[in-house]
C-alpha cells in the first residue's frame, strides 16, 4: 500500500506541521458567504474583512480563516501586508448561487480537493480512511505534523470530505431532496429541565415543538446539547426562526450575536429604503 509522502528530517522547523486549512469546507462556505452578502467579488482590503466574521482583528482565527479561504480556492489573494486585498471567486459564487444543486455539489467537491494536502489524503486512502491513531501516527511520523496540528487536520479533513459528498454515487435531484420527514426520524423533544428555568429566558418557547433531537454520549461529561428551533416572535409578522445546536458558550454566543451584527445591511430593511 502506498504511504504518503515523507519529508526530509530537518527541513521542517519543529514545532510546525505541513500546511492544511484551519477550517472546514462547510465553514470555509459560510465564511465566504458573508463576504459575498457584503461586497460581491469586489477586491477588499485583506484588513478590513474581520469584523465580517465577528473578529476584533485579522490576527489569530480571522488570518486563519483568510488563509483555508485561498487553500480552497474561494477567495483569491493579490499583495502582501498592508496592501493584501483579497476578493471572492467565480467558484465560490458557483457554490453559493448556482441554480442546480446537482451543480453546487460538484463545485464543492472541486473546492475539498484543491488543498494540496487534501489531494495527498484522497489519492491515498480515497473515501476508505483508516482509523483516527493510524492517521495520527503516519502524519506525525512520515509528513512531519505537530500531535496537535495532526489532530487538527485529521478532523477538518474528515469534516470536509462529509460535507463534500467525495464519494457518494450521484443521485437524481429528487432522490437527495427528498422531504425531511422521510429522512430524519421526528420525535417529540422532551426538554431539559435545565433549559426551562427561569435563568434560561426565551428558551421556553421551544415547548410543544416536534423536532430533530441530537443528544451527546450520557456517559460522557460533556454538557447536554440539542438541535432544535427557536421561534422569535415579532409582532405583525411571522417569526423569525433561528435553529442549532444549543447551548452556546460565552465566546460562542459574542461571536455568534457579533456576526449577526454584521450582517445588519442585509438583514435588516430599514425605514428609509422600504418599499411604498
Amino acid at each position: 500500500m502506498s504511504e504518503l509522502k515523507p519529508t526530509a528530517a530537518g527541513k521542517r522547523s519543529r514545532g510546525r506541521s505541513p500546511a492544511y486549512p484551519a477550517i472546514g469546507l462547510e465553514k470555509a462556505v459560510q465564511r465566504v458567504r458573508l463576504l459575498w452578502l457584503k461586497d460581491k467579488q469586489y477586491s477588499v482590503p485583506v484588513s478590513t474583512v474581520a469584523p465580517i466574521w465577528g473578529y476584533a482583528s485579522l490576527n489569530g482565527p480571522a488570518a486563519l480563516t483568510v488563509s483555508a479561504l485561498v487553500k480552497f480556492g474561494l477567495v483569491d489573494s493579490e499583495g502582501s501586508k498592508d496592501d493584501r486585498t483579497i476578493a471572492v471567486t467565480d467558484l465560490a459564487v458557483q457554490i453559493l448561487n448556482h441554480p442546480s444543486s446537482d451543480a453546487r455539489r460538484e463545485y464543492l467537491k472541486e473546492a475539498a480537493l484543491l488543498p494540496p494536502i487534501h489531494v495527498e489524503m484522497w489519492d491515498l486512502y480515497g473515501v476508505h480512511l483508516p482509523s483516527d491513531a493510524n492517521l495520527l501516527w503516519k502524519l506525525v511520523r512520515e509528513r512531519g505534523f505537530t500531535d496537535t496540528g495532526a489532530k487538527e487536520f485529521i478532523r477538518e479533513y474528515r469534516e470536509t470530505i462529509a460535507f463534500a459528498e467525495l464519494g457518494v454515487d450521484d443521485a437524481s435531484e429528487a432522490d437527495l431532496e427528498e422531504p425531511l420527514d422521510d429522512v430524519v426520524e421526528m420525535v417529540d423533544v422532551a426538554v431539559p429541565e435545565a433549559l426551562l428555568s427561569p435563568t434560561r429566558p426565551g428558551l421556553g418557547v421551544i415547548a410543544g415543538f416536534t423536532t430533530p433531537v441530537t443528544l451527546v454520549d450520557p456517559n460522557s461529561a460533556t454538557p447536554l446539547i440539542q438541535n432544535y428551533p427557536i421561534p422569535i416572535a415579532l409582532q405583525g409578522r411571522p417569526p423569525v426562526i433561528v435553529s442549532g445546536a444549543f447551548p452556546l458558550s460565552d465566546a460562542e454566543w459574542a461571536q455568534f450575536t457579533a456576526v449577526l451584527e454584521a450582517m445588519r445591511p442585509v438583514l435588516v430593511q430599514t425605514a428609509g429604503n422600504r418599499s411604498a
